[in-house]
């Protein structure tokens, strides 16, 4: 069972690749902007305590009203959207919905910050879509300066990509990009006995992959 599996066709996801993490924020803010005034239920979601940190500083900075949520039973019988960013710990975000909530005309967008080094902790965001029969589209953010695509050689997909004419405030959405980030946390999965929590993705590969990552 793929990553993506059990998305049917009434859900999206999206993989974002910026060449850096300040495209990254411009890009990431300017669809959130885009999200609430489309109408949608507008999430983000993030697995490290410095993601959370980073994203608050990123939506004061642009002055997007949000709201941290500690769990989801604001997600039960949903109706209507709220002009605010709901803001939620990806393992926050799903097994605390009481009931499902009704099928609506209205969307849901779900925004993950950062990706995390193993595929198991981003399916659990995604299995939101096995619980809520209103629409859903997921949309993944990376750069390739983030500790995961350094991991797997970003420079180098940096370095084509910029060969071929990418501008620094372009988004990649290449399916192989997509491809390759899915077979990384494959890889590092393969290789990972046991963890801990750690604050950062940096300070999770620094733990685990020390010589490499080093």
């Amino acid at each position: 069972m793929g990553l993506l599996s059990f998305l049917n066709k009434k859900h999206e996801f999206t993989e974002n690749v910026c060449v850096n993490e300040e495209a990254k924020r411009k890009n990431m803010m300017t669809a959130l902007r885009k999200s609430l005034s489309g109408g949608c239920i507008t999430i983000v979601t993030y697995h490290f305590r410095n993601n959370h940190d980073t994203c608050i500083e990123w939506l004061e900075r642009e002055k997007i009203p949000y709201q941290e949520e500690s769990n989801a039973y604001w997600l039960d019988g949903l109706t209507t959207a709220s002009n605010k960013v709901h803001l939620i710990l990806a393992k926050d975000l799903i097994g605390r919905v009481q009931q499902a909530v009704p099928e609506t005309p209205i969307e849901i967008e779900v925004h993950l910050i950062e990706h995390y080094p193993l595929p198991a902790k981003d399916k659990v965001v995604l299995s939101l879509a096995e619980m809520i029969s209103a629409r859903i589209r997921f949309i993944a953010w990376s750069s390739l300066d983030e500790p995961l695509m350094r991991f797997f050689g970003g420079e180098r997909i940096t370095g084509m990509m910029k060969q071929l004419g990418m501008k620094d405030n372009e988004i990649i959405t290449h399916p192989f990009v997509a491809k390759a980030i899915r077979n990384a946390q494959e890889k590092i999965a393969r290789k990972t006995v046991s963890e801990s929590e750690y604050r950062s993705s940096d300070e999770w590969f620094t733990r685990h992959f020390s010589e490499k990552y080093t």
